[in-house]
């Protein structure tokens, strides 16, 4: 993974990798916030202001 402090975002060397953040995210929202929904990631991930 190349430096997120160069980028706005993190950059992985393969697709795979990426894919692992994304299912390690929703294991944790899972585990540690009961969110088991589509609904429930977005309300997560981009809460109303």
């Amino acid at each position: 993974m190349i430096s997120p402090l160069i980028y706005e975002f993190a950059i992985f060397e393969a697709p795979e990798w990426g894919i692992r953040v994304i299912a390690r995210v929703l294991i944790t929202y899972r585990d540690k916030h009961g969110v088991n929904t589509v609904n429930g990631v977005v309300n997560r991930w981009a809460a109303a202001v």
